[in-house]
């Protein structure tokens, strides 16, 4: 059975080569936020065509859209810090990404399977999975929220894209993107940390600076 564990020593300069990418990540999402919010000002200040379900079911405010919107800003701020610096990897000298799964979730290379009807031994890879998937969907589906309002904004032709758009799963194509994007991260995130671990490996075994995979 493979040993896992934290290489203290390598992780903590990777974590340190992490610090300026969490506070990037946050600032990406951060810039898409107050453009999505600048945009929707600047093109319905009476938020007549704001598609946010806080607008159209529960007739809510601006003061509602700002208030959700900071307390986004601070989950997510947290999620990137925990995502991008804290979480280190987990290093097992496994054969495979599916190996490494299993190593992660139950501390046996061999047990892949059991991923799909049983919960993990460790929860904090699957917390850090899921919170590198929700930021990513979370920026793409704010990404298009954007372009949508870029479009309005310098006079696009439209009604095409509104035509296909209400033809999406409640009409709305940042939310389509945002699933997609997500559930693709979920397993990007895995093949991400599984060539970190075999970088540390090879550190561990050649006494090597470290060179982490970005993870973009």
């Amino acid at each position: 059975m493979p040993e896992i564990r934290i290489l203290k020593g390598i992780n903590d300069g990777r974590r340190h080569t992490f610090v300026k990418k969490w506070l990037i990540a946050f600032a990406v999402h951060a810039a898409l936020v107050l453009a999505d919010g600048a945009l929707t000002y600047y093109n319905t200040p009476d938020l007549a065509n704001e598609g946010n379900p806080l607008v159209t079911r529960l007739n809510l405010g601006w003061g509602a859209l700002i208030t959700i919107n900071l307390l986004f800003l601070v989950a997510m701020f947290f999620l990137c810090r925990f995502v991008f610096e804290k979480y280190q990897t987990i290093v097992a000298d496994v054969p495979n990404v599916r190996s490494y799964i299993s190593q992660l979730w139950f501390n046996r290379p061999d047990k892949f399977a059991w991923t799909f009807y049983k919960l993990p031994k460790n929860w904090k890879p699957v917390l850090a999975n899921s919170g590198y998937a929700i930021y990513f969907a979370f920026c793409a589906g704010r990404l298009i929220c954007v372009l949508e309002w870029v479009g309005v904004s310098i006079g696009l032709d439209m009604s095409g894209y509104y035509s296909f758009r209400d033809k999406l799963l409640f009409g709305r194509l940042d939310i389509l993107v945002a699933c997609v994007v997500g559930i693709a991260f979920l397993f990007i995130w895995y093949y991400v940390e599984y060539r970190n671990n075999q970088k540390l490996l090879a550190v561990e075994q050649d006494n090597v600076e470290p060179e982490p995979d970005s993870g973009t």
